[in-house]
């Protein structure tokens, strides 16, 4: 699976890395706790509700809210 977007959800914040071609081709470091942010970040990014996500996490709630 080639990933579209990489996510590394921590104890202070969740990172972004919206990928091309394989590589991360842009950042951004959110709130932990603020979904709203997420899904504006989805939308200046336009990624595509099929797109492939990989996810990583130290924080099994956090995660699963984000999954949500």
């Amino acid at each position: 699976m080639i990933a579209d977007v990489v996510v590394d959800i921590g104890n202070s914040w969740i990172k972004w890395g919206r990928c091309e071609e394989g590589r991360v081709v842009e950042k951004t470091s959110l709130a932990p706790d603020d979904p709203t942010a997420w899904q504006q970040a989805m939308a200046d990014w336009r990624i595509p509700s099929g797109a492939n996500w990989v996810v990583a996490s130290v924080h099994p709630a956090r995660r699963d809210a984000f999954l949500a």
